[in-house]
């Protein structure tokens, strides 16, 4: 693709990190050199921030008034989880084997005497019945990747949104593995927060992400920690009644990094150029190509894929039986030129848009 450099090696990592499109490198550097000079306060940086927002909101299916712009995934997750008034009692669900850093954010609240119920279930992700199965009257929060980073697996948001927001409860996702990878309808799937990073599929670094927060969510969800940049008026100390911006520009706290908003920006226009359900579509052609071809070249291996396409991503991982074992081969693939991950549970492999038939084909001749 036009869009990216040549390369000598297949990377089918992008569960890890994305690559940077050309043009993005390029808008990065443009800036950067602008900056010996004029500095970042000029009103084209400011109005990257905004820029951003619309594009986000037409990925995830919301308006730009319900997306702000935060440092990270994690700041999203916290930012939600923290501002519920929970009380002693209450409890939040989320499923068994999450992402580490969902896991962290959940467990927090330990200390604010909310129960952590941690949902067991039978196959490669949760269900919302099997999520719903922990809940009772007392749970304020769902909170789950939307895709999983040990499987792949993709939680059915449309099914889990309608039936948390009928027993009062909001849901919370880790998007970091969706957003610029698949097509998603937030607001029509009545999800409450969805946090989410730029340096994966969005193909945008680190240190530039945000969330979506929905407007049924905003009078559940207290900002923590403010800013100036949350406030709709300055600050009186003599009467301290905190006026705050309408919709999720309330929970910003400071101005987004000027670098990482330009690289969101450019990486974004690719993604809006091929249409996210080109880009899902894509993925999951090579997704499937993979598929079709280990279970011809390594037909004893485990192959952890959902069997309704409705659970299913981009990500594929496949094991062969020992941790050993798995290691071994990706380190094989590596002196081959063929960049896939190890995870907990196998061999992880997440091809994007920069990725053809040629780099699967490419792995599956490496496999011994």
């Amino acid at each position: 693709m036009i869009d990216f450099p040549q390369r000598d090696h297949a990377y089918l990592n992008t569960a890890a990190q994305g690559l940077w499109p050309v043009r993005t490198s390029l808008a990065v550097q443009e800036v950067a050199v602008e900056m010996q000079t004029i500095g970042p306060d000029r009103d084209g940086e400011r109005a990257v921030f905004g820029q951003c927002r619309e594009q986000l909101a037409a990925f995830v299916g919301a308006g730009p008034d319900d997306i702000v712009l935060l440092p990270s995934t994690s700041h999203g997750l916290n930012t939600a989880l923290q501002g519920i008034d929970w009380r002693p009692g209450d409890n939040v669900v989320l499923p068994e084997r999450e992402f580490p850093a969902v896991q962290a954010a959940a467990g927090n609240l330990a200390a604010r005497g909310v129960t952590i119920r941690v949902a067991p279930y039978a196959g490669i992700g949760a269900t919302p019945a099997e999520l719903l199965a922990c809940s009772d009257s007392r749970t304020r929060a769902v909170v789950c990747s939307g895709i999983a980073w040990n499987t792949g697996y993709r939680m059915d948001l449309a099914a889990l949104g309608p039936a948390c927001t009928t027993r009062g409860i909001l849901t919370i996702i880790d998007g970091v593995q969706m957003v610029g990878a698949e097509p998603l309808a937030l607001a029509e799937w009545k999800i409450s927060v969805l946090a989410f990073h730029g340096y994966k599929w969005l193909m945008a670094g680190f240190g530039i992400g945000g969330a979506y927060i929905s407007p049924r969510a905003i009078d559940q969800i207290q900002p923590v920690f403010v800013g100036t940049h949350g406030l709709a008026a300055p600050i009186n100390l003599a009467n301290p009644q905190l006026q705050f911006k309408p919709g999720a520009a309330r929970y910003a706290l400071g101005g987004p990094g000027v670098l990482g908003a330009v690289a969101l920006h450019a990486s974004m226009s690719l993604l809006g150029e091929i249409g996210v359900a080109g880009v899902s579509l894509h993925n999951h052609m090579l997704a499937d190509r993979l598929v079709a071809g280990l279970a011809v070249k390594l037909p004893g291996a485990r192959i952890l894929r959902a069997p309704d396409p409705v659970n299913q991503s981009a990500i594929v991982v496949f094991s062969l039986g020992e941790t050993t074992r798995d290691k071994a081969l990706v380190d094989e693939l590596e002196t081959k030129g063929v960049w896939a991950a190890q995870r907990a549970m196998g061999i992880r492999v997440s091809p994007h848009i920069y990725n053809d038939d040629a780099d699967i084909d490419k792995l599956l001749a490496a496999i011994y």
